[in-house]
């Protein structure tokens, strides 16, 4: 039996601006230069879904696809700026030119209310060959309209397996789980876990031999109309260094270093169902009395009434505790003729370049007042949903490039270090196996033609590398941060007429 469905969306959005800059009066070193203006913006959607994909008591009738619940919503803002540049010096010894740029922005959301974002950001020219640079940002963003009314859809989340040894993993109801017996807080309160369990409907005759079948739940998944904005304040401060030599093998070396520190409150993000369990059964003393009435016991799902068994649990958008990421961006640049080792002027250049990350903290605490975890130098789960899943402490790109004439060849070589599993970042005991450092070559030629031709190849994975297995279960791959693919080339022409 087969049946035609249909969804529908429809999105609307309306912007209007008036902006003005130009300069506004002189100061001893130099102009200073505004940039003002107003701005408007709306949006809306409306989403409408099959019948079938969201029938009452049943969800979706179609094989193979989740549960479509229909949504709809619109915000707006209205704002205005301001952006100043400020030559504070000029010609001034150990300052060839210091610059501050200032800027403001209110936004009025229909969403949010008032807010405000500033910025203050300071250019330090101290000598020919040296820049400083650094300053501060408060930026804030509203939620979306997506994050505010998206459907509601429904799909496999991993929850692990329960385990006496340790609270994390599998349904706390299970009677395996160490929330029923002998871990902590949550095994000297077993008494008050089953009783809660029983209270979320699990019948009393299954509760003391109760287990749950699966290592999986299909959780909801939506918009949450009383989302708050996010706030992000960011600290940087780095340098650009121009080659003081004059040699000409080596006076076209540029390097620069940034570090930098970023403190997002109030992120966004869907509450994983892990993260749930563990509030609603108090493991992070976020239900102290096992109240069934609690709010991530409200959301946590619905218990069949025959089995037990936990269906729709729900992962929220909501406005979760912070992230403090910090670190340090190195790029170096070099480049020099051939002819400069000795080698005759046709031969062509050589260029080499790097570009490399290092991550000290991706720190994520996910709800005000929970506990925070460091996952830099791992690859995330289900625990860090909205931050990405790999966050390894290095990462480095670097080009190595011959060019000559109609010719540039570059072999080009892209390294992730190795990460550890971030459920070891939040349980030592986790046997869950990390990723191994990850090294890929790409061979790239671009070649120009005679009568405005040109060709560029390019082999990706040179060494048809395997991506590094992800987790205890041979064949599982992460496509989102390695190369899935394997080798493959490219070609493309250009013709200009």
């Amino acid at each position: 039996m087969t049946r035609r469905t249909s969804n529908t969306n429809e999105m609307k959005q309306r912007v209007a601006e008036l902006n003005l800059q130009g300069a506004l009066f002189n100061l001893p070193a130099g102009e200073v230069r505004v940039a003002t203006g107003l701005g408007y913006r709306y949006n809306s959607f409306q989403y409408n879904s099959d019948e079938l994909y969201n029938i009452p008591g049943v969800g979706s009738d179609i094989l193979g696809y989740s549960v479509l619940r229909p949504s709809g919503g619109n915000t707006s803002v209205s704002e205005i700026y301001f952006e100043a540049l400020v030559p504070i010096l000029k010609d001034m010894p150990m300052a060839r030119e210091v610059n501050m740029n200032l800027g403001y922005r209110y936004s009025d959301y229909s969403s949010v209310g008032g807010v405000s974002a500033y910025k203050v950001d300071v250019d330090w020219s101290v000598i020919d060959s040296l820049r400083l640079r650094g300053g501060y940002n408060r930026s804030v963003r509203a939620p979306s309209v997506g994050e505010l009314y998206a459907p509601e859809s429904s799909g496999s989340t991993g929850i692990g397996s329960p385990s006496a040894a340790t609270p994390f993993g599998g349904d706390p109801c299970d009677v395996r789980s160490g929330y029923r017996g002998g871990f902590g807080q949550s095994g000297a309160n077993a008494a008050k876990v089953e009783a809660l369990c029983a209270a979320m409907g699990v019948p009393a005759g299954v509760l003391p031999t109760y287990q749950f079948g699966s290592t999986q739940v299909f959780a909801l998944t939506g918009g949450n109309p009383n989302l708050q904005e996010e706030t992000t304040d960011t600290y940087s401060i780095g340098a650009v260094i121009q080659s003081p030599f004059s040699s000409p093998l080596l006076e076209r070396i540029s390097t620069s270093i940034d570090w930098y520190a970023i403190e997002v409150t109030g992120a966004v993000g869907n509450l994983p169902i892990i993260q749930t369990m563990e509030n609603c059964f108090n493991l992070n003393g976020a239900n102290p009395t096992y109240d069934v009435n609690n709010y991530y016991c409200q959301v946590m799902g619905k218990r069949n009434p025959t089995t037990g068994f936990l269906f729709e649990p729900g992962q929220p958008a909501l406005n979760l505790g912070a992230f403090k990421v910090s670190g340090v961006d190195l790029q170096i640049d070099w480049s020099f003729d051939l002819a400069d080792v000795g080698l005759p002027a046709s031969a062509g250049s050589l260029s080499l370049g790097t570009v490399v990350s290092y991550v000290d903290k991706f720190e994520i605490q996910n709800l005000p007042g929970g506990p925070s975890y460091n996952y830099a130098g791992s690859r995330g789960t289900a625990v860090e949903e909205g931050a990405g899943l790999a966050h390894p402490d290095w990462k480095a790109n670097t080009t190595l490039a011959y060019t000559r004439d109609w010719l540039n060849i570059s072999l080009r070589w892209r390294h992730t270090a190795a990460m550890i599993s971030a459920e070891q970042v939040r349980n030592a005991a986790s046997t869950t196996r990390g990723v191994d450092s990850y090294d890929v070559f790409d061979l790239n030629g671009r070649f120009t033609l005679p009568k405005d031709l040109s060709v560029r190849v390019g082999v990706s994975n040179l060494l048809n590398e395997t991506p590094p297995q992800v987790g205890n279960f041979a064949g599982s791959y992460d496509g989102q941060n390695y190369d899935t693919l394997g080798r493959y080339y490219s070609i493309s022409v250009t013709k200009s007429f």
